[in-house]
């Protein structure tokens, strides 16, 4: 069995949080010394969002490599044809980019989230554009934002083109802000969402998961 960029990008996910900055940077030299054959065995949105992980590692320990790999991943996205598949690649990196540029250097330097949240607005606008069946074209887009990009994520469902899409995507965002740690922030949006369902029966579905995450 060859494992693919899906299974070393999940087998990755653990390595920002690693507390040995030698393990780390062993683990990190690892995944690169087999970087060329992990691009061939998946998903450039996997293949990315490896990449991502691996920034975020380099972060704890030396932040001018977090910033080299992270423009490396810039310029990986940015010669991406598919439209979806770069928007999705563009979301996932937007989600965790001040986390890799803690010190803000990279985005004082080069204005790189500023240019990636251009790229990724003007790329999901055409995707939107372009595509009838607008759940399936933001599916990845939204899962990536709704962590840490909920407003952008709430824009972007805003735009989809009909209204029980629109209605079926807020309540997959509600579900994955329910589903993750509760903050004054999460409210906000989810009470915006709950505000923006037109269909009554998703609506009370809407609310009765936001009533039993406050409860837990």
């Amino acid at each position: 069995y060859t494992p693919t960029t899906k299974d070393l990008r999940e087998i990755a996910t653990p390595l920002p949080y690693l507390k040995d900055h030698q393990i780390i940077r062993a683990l990190v030299g690892r995944f690169d010394s087999q970087k060329a054959s992990i691009e061939r065995l998946g998903t450039s949105v996997d293949f990315v969002r490896l990449q991502i992980l691996l920034a975020l590692a380099e972060s704890k320990y030396d932040l001018s490599s977090a910033h080299n790999r992270s423009l490396e991943i810039y310029w990986y996205i940015s010669v991406i044809e598919d439209l979806t598949i770069k928007s999705e690649s563009l979301a996932w990196f937007t989600a965790a980019f001040r986390e890799i540029d803690k010190d803000g250097e990279l985005e004082k330097k080069e204005g790189l989230q500023t240019i990636i949240d251009s790229e990724l607005e003007s790329t999901t606008e055409q995707v939107l554009l372009t595509t009838a069946d607008h759940i399936y074209a933001t599916n990845g887009i939204l899962k990536a934002l709704s962590k840490n990009k909920q407003e952008l994520a709430f824009k972007i469902i805003t735009q989809i083109n009909t209204q029980d899409r629109r209605d079926l995507s807020l309540l997959d965002l509600i579900k994955a802000l329910t589903d993750s740690t509760f903050s004054q922030t999460n409210i906000t949006i989810i009470n915006k969402c709950i505000d923006h369902i037109v269909d009554p029966f998703i609506r009370d579905e809407a609310l009765s998961l936001s009533l039993r995450s406050l409860t837990r």
